[in-house]
């Protein structure tokens, strides 16, 4: 994910007073699953699994479900 081919992934960014202020991260939905798993992987295990967590609680995504419980 460190070098993108063209129309892999697309961004933007607002910067304000010289500071960035806003990204906007367009990926191809084929990419995504390796894209997040390059962010999850350079955080230590403890703070991605808050982070997965509170993602999920704030969606209402249960964790535990499993998709064959459904």
């Amino acid at each position: 994910m460190t070098n993108p081919e063209k129309g892999e992934w697309d961004i933007d960014l607002v910067v304000v007073d010289g500071r960035v202020d806003y990204v906007d991260v367009r990926i191809r939905p084929d990419l995504l699953g390796a894209f997040v798993d390059c962010l999850i992987g350079d955080l230590g295990e403890d703070r991605a699994g808050r982070l997965l967590a509170g993602i999920a609680e704030r969606n209402g995504i249960d964790l535990a479900a499993r998709p064959e419980d459904e």
